[in-house]
């Protein structure tokens, strides 16, 4: 009898005797199998799609963190615009520290460097020798005070000269170059690299070197300070500076001086760039949107369709959105609403009152994201650039409030933090004062230590540990008030995109890697459903084939009973018929 159905290994083929699909059968069987399997990957699908969401809002909170950093200090927010009445002859630019107004500019002279010429001696060409004595020779040239010099060997060319000069390690800032007098004629120049009248250039009388002396050189150009007066100041004298550029006369601005005015001035007019502020405001609200937009994606919820999003109601992502809420929404860390009454406080707190505001309408398309009143910025902008500037962009700035003696409002000021390790925020300041010695004193409820030599207290503990404030008066009695140190809304964005993105320990990071940990814990149970489903194919393959053996005995069977009858029907009718 002839066996139908071979299975060898991975290899098998049934239906031979049968002509049954068996494979047909099994994949079936397999596929009704698989169903837990197959729950449990797209299990692991919408884990990943989670993972993926978390991901994603970890790389916008680092784009939103790159665009705050751009902003994270007054230097660059408060933007200032100069310019001036005469670019020919002076040009400047402001920073931030620059108040806005007019500045009068009167220039005299220009600051130089000082050059010498060797007028007194030329060589034909360049590859002409300088020195063809046989022996070595020297050249020598004092600047700034100080004589430098050069050995000069036998045979050494105008050129080498040149090199030689220039690639000296102890050169202390000369440059010497060949002038073209006309053909075959050319002479040495020596110009010194810094501008100003202390810095003389001289050749030495020291050089020994055959038409290179202190006799072949002039003084092709002096060097002299630059000399101008600011807002007719001095009447009968002139400021000087030993360069061109001046940026230590007007606080924040800095000038270039470029010609002399010919007795005419030169006006730079300083004012605050509210365009430039008002677009990096637009950015930062742009950036903070598109971070509000994809959490709002997140975690939306369909009333009609009854059905949330990705990550509705996950408690990772509402904190995400909530802590930046809060931050937008807040006064600003260490700020103080102002008091009209008393004039102190801060004119600006809250971003809200610049015309930062979110959308509440729920029937708006954009609910949820920040819009900007422009006319409220224009107007805060215009009455106080600064104070628009310290919310946005302060950074641990000090400032203090006397409290007692009220009629003392400089008793104390603020001196200085520790970068890193004081925080933000206003804290309560007491001391006493009596004989001259500071006694009792106390920033934030903590002691702090006095020093009698620089009349500070530090605070030892705390939020405020390493506050310092300067103690200006020693007058007997009891003081009080309060120190704040200001962080800016930037800064105190940047902190907490830090704490929520950190690689190690940061909240979505945590969040990632449990998701992680539950993808993983799938795939073992998909790998084990694997093995199971591997396990059951080979068993019905092998049952089928049992089978499919077993029914090609019954059909070799019923194939030689069909011919014994055929064979006796045959012979009946043989038979029948003899």
């Amino acid at each position: 009898m002839v066996n139908d159905t071979l299975t060898s290994g991975g290899i098998h083929f049934t239906g031979l005797g049968s002509n049954t699909d068996f494979d047909s059968i099994i994949d079936k069987l397999i596929q009704v199998e698989s169903a837990h399997k197959n729950q449990l990957t797209e299990w692991q699908a919408t884990w990943q799609q989670k993972q993926a969401g978390f991901q994603d809002l970890n790389t916008k909170l680092l784009t939103l963190q790159t665009t705050l950093q751009g902003m994270d200090r007054e230097s660059e927010f408060l933007l200032k615009n100069a310019d001036s009445s005469n670019p020919d002859d002076l040009t400047a630019t402001a920073s931030a520290d620059a108040q806005e107004g007019s500045y009068v500019f009167t220039i005299n002279q220009l600051a130089k460097t000082q050059i010498v010429t060797m007028t007194g001696t030329s060589a034909s060409s360049l590859d002409a020798k300088v020195n063809a004595t046989g022996s070595a020779q020297t050249f020598s040239y004092n600047y700034q005070g100080t004589e430098h010099s050069i050995s000069v060997p036998d045979g050494t060319t105008f050129s080498t000269l040149i090199s030689m000069i220039n690639n000296d390690g102890a050169n202390p800032g000369v440059r010497a170059s060949s002038i073209k007098i006309s053909d075959g004629v050319y002479q040495l120049q020596l110009r010194g690299l810094d501008t100003g009248a202390t810095n003389t250039l001289l050749v030495s009388s020291n050089t020994t070197l055959t038409g290179y002396t202190a006799s072949n050189a002039t003084v092709t150009q002096t060097a002299q300070d630059a000399q101008f007066r600011l807002d007719g100041f001095p009447s009968n004298a002139w400021l000087s500076r030993s360069t061109n550029t001046i940026d230590d006369v007007v606080n924040g601005l800095s000038v270039l001086l470029k010609a002399t005015s010919a007795g005419s001035d030169v006006t730079v007019s300083v004012s605050t760039d509210t365009a430039a502020i008002k677009q990096q405001i637009h950015s930062f609200v742009d950036q903070m949107n598109d971070v509000r937009a994809f959490i709002l994606s997140l975690t939306k919820f369909d009333a009609q369709q009854k059905k949330g999003s990705l990550l509705t109601g996950n408690y990772g992502v509402e904190m995400v959105s909530s802590n930046l809420k809060n931050i937008v929404a807040s006064k600003g860390i260490g700020f103080n609403y102002y008091n009209s009454t008393t004039g102190q406080g801060d004119v600006y707190t809250t971003l809200s009152q610049l015309g930062i505001l979110t959308e509440a309408d729920p029937g708006s398309p954009n609910a949820g994201l920040l819009t900007v009143d422009d006319a409220a910025l224009d107007t805060a902008l215009q009455n106080n650039p600064d104070a628009v500037a310290e919310l946005f962009s302060g950074y641990y700035d000090g400032s203090t409030t006397v409290s007692q003696p009220a009629s003392n409002a400089a008793a104390f000021s603020y001196a200085s933090s520790i970068a890193g390790s004081t925080q933000g925020g206003t804290y309560n300041v007491s001391y006493t004062v009596a004989g001259g010695s500071v006694t009792g004193a106390t920033i934030d409820g903590y002691a702090a230590t006095y020093d009698s030599n620089t009349h500070q207290l530090t605070a030892s503990k705390g939020p405020a540990g390493g506050l310092a404030i300067s103690v200006n008066s020693l007058v007997d009695g009891s003081y009080s008030g309060t120190v704040s140190l200001k962080v800016g809304k930037a800064t105190e964005l940047i902190d907490q995109i830090k704490q929520l993105t950190n690689s190690t320990d940061g909240t979505l990071h945590i969040l990632e890697d449990n998701y992680q940990d539950i993808i993983d814990d799938i795939q073992t149970k998909i790998d084990y459903e694997n093995n199971r489903l591997s396990d059951k194919r080979r068993a019905l393959t092998d049952q089928f084939a049992r089978l499919e053996k077993t029914l090609s005995n019954y059909n070799g069977i019923q194939s030689a009973l069909n011919n014994g009858i055929s064979q006796m029907s045959s012979s009946s009718s043989s038979s029948s018929s003899g």
